[in-house]
């Protein structure tokens, strides 16, 4: 049987009476409409109280009773939404793809307008952008507060001294937006969102090849499709607070259909490329590496010969990105900064591993990072031959369990596969948590785990394992 389908539970839903068309888009178009009104009351009443903005800037709003509010109902709504998808039988798949899409694209609308509520890392990654295009400075040499004359510099509220940490290509994607658009943060930032508004599409788009090429039925693909879309834990992290991450998953995405289709060269390039925004995709370049590796309808020196190809074009890559900005190690003494604090004091170890090595071994943050990164690989090569989707999400769920600085939006790397691998119940539960828990307070969902898998309703939709 399909893996996919071994997951959502059968191989079809022929034997379920179907209820009206009406119906079906009824439910679909309520979890839009719900996700809707969620981020226009949002934009609307958290901004009208002043939480959101000081100065036309955005302030971290994460601390204020309001947002918190916020982030318990956008919770809810996720939940509800769940159960409402879940009882959606039968649906045209073009009818339901437009349905999802419509009501994507207006809470698109409204969240791109919106102000980032829990992080200013855009911000801060379009002062420094701008102050390669404006004030011809290295991103990865100077710091926001050489730049504090700059109106935009009132937007910085933390991190005046971090330089870039991001890779090459996150800057060369940046540039051109501070370039045409220097005299406005809030332009700069909405165009951005518009970025990751396309990166979004790309990534369902390409979602939806996955499911076709596990044969997953029209009905299912589309509860699957809303559930990604219009869970506000995407919107949020996405395209209101404006996460790069979101780059990351969309080459995620496209490097594990390519490797599906076994376009290997191609798997491990575009996996290459998500590590010159962020260095996590690194690990799942193993997936076309190894895949290539065993073809054995290729001679072997071909093989070997492919790999390395692919391997000189990132590498190629990477230097000639890196070159534009100095190849020095200078360049890298942000993000050598940012690794080298993670775990540094007890208040950021936010992964329960971390908690659990720090507290009751007294271990040190180097040996915590050490541990997820054996953890990760462990994970990775078990299930890598027999089951690569568990092994691209169970490996990266072995290194959040260890990071000692997990942010809830580094879950975006791995989510359309994250859907697809996990129980939907598990999947529903883990956005809830991560929506009301935006530092993930380990102890909380410690208690709150068994909670929810005791008092959660029966979930009896053939999209469940039984």
């Amino acid at each position: 049987m399909n893996p996919i389908m071994n997951r959502l539970g059968g191989d079809g839903i022929a034997e379920h009476s179907y209820p009206s068309l009406a119906r079906n888009v009824a439910l679909l178009s309520f979890a839009g409409l719900s996700t809707f009104l969620l981020f226009l009351a949002e934009l609307v009443f958290l901004a009208h109280r002043g939480y959101l903005t000081i100065g036309g800037w955005d302030v971290t709003g994460s601390g204020e009773p309001s947002y918190r509010y916020f982030l318990l109902f956008a919770a809810c709504i996720a939940y509800i939404n769940a159960l409402v998808l879940l009882r959606i039988r039968a649906i045209p798949k073009k009818l339901g793809v437009s349905v999802v899409l419509i009501w994507f694209f207006v809470t698109a609308v409204v969240a791109v307008l919106s102000f980032a509520v829990s992080s200013q890392d855009s911000y801060w990654s379009l002062l420094l952008a701008k102050g390669l295009t404006f004030y011809h400075q290295n991103p990865y040499t100077h710091v926001p507060a050489a730049f504090a004359s700059d109106p935009w510099y009132v937007a910085i509220q933390s991190w005046q001294n971090s330089p870039m940490v991001y890779g090459p290509l996150w800057v060369a994607i940046i540039t051109p937006i501070t370039y045409f658009l220097h005299t406005s943060l809030w332009s700069a930032f909405v165009a951005l969102k518009l970025v990751y508004l396309c990166c979004l599409l790309v990534s369902g788009y390409f979602f939806l090849r996955v499911l076709a090429y596990y044969r997953v039925p029209d009905a299912r693909a589309i509860i699957l499709l809303a559930s990604l879309a219009l869970n506000p834990f995407l919107i949020q992290m996405a395209l209101v607070d404006g996460h790069n991450d979101v780059i990351v998953m969309m080459l995620v995405i496209i490097g594990y259909y390519l490797f599906l289709r076994k376009r290997f060269v191609a798997s491990i390039i575009v996996f290459g490329l998500g590590t010159y925004i962020k260095y996590t995709p690194a690990l799942l370049a193993f997936l076309p590496v190894l895949a290539l590796l065993r073809d054995t309808t290729l001679p072997l020196p071909v093989r070997i010969k492919r790999v390395a190809l692919a391997g000189v074009a990132v590498v190629s890559l990477g230097v000639l990105l890196y070159e534009s900005f100095g190849l020095h190690e200078s360049i890298f003494a942000g993000l050598a900064n940012e690794v080298g604090t993670w775990g540094a004091s007890a208040g950021s170890l936010d992964a329960f591993g971390a908690l659990i090595l720090q507290f009751l071994f007294n271990a040190p943050a180097a040996l915590i990072r050490l541990t997820g990164v054996a953890t990760a690989f462990g994970i990775f090569f078990w299930y890598e031959k027999n089951d690569p989707l568990r092994a691209a999400v169970f490996s990266y769920l072995g290194l959040f369990f260890f990071l000692p600085w997990f942010q809830p939006w580094y879950l975006l790397w791995i989510l359309p596969l994250f859907l697809l691998a996990v129980p939907f119940d598990v999947y529903i539960f883990t956005l809830f948590a991560l929506l009301l828990t935006p530092e993930f307070i380990p102890a909380l969902l410690l208690i709150a785990i068994p909670i929810f898998w005791y008092l959660r309703p029966p979930f009896t939709s053939p999209l469940l394992s039984e």
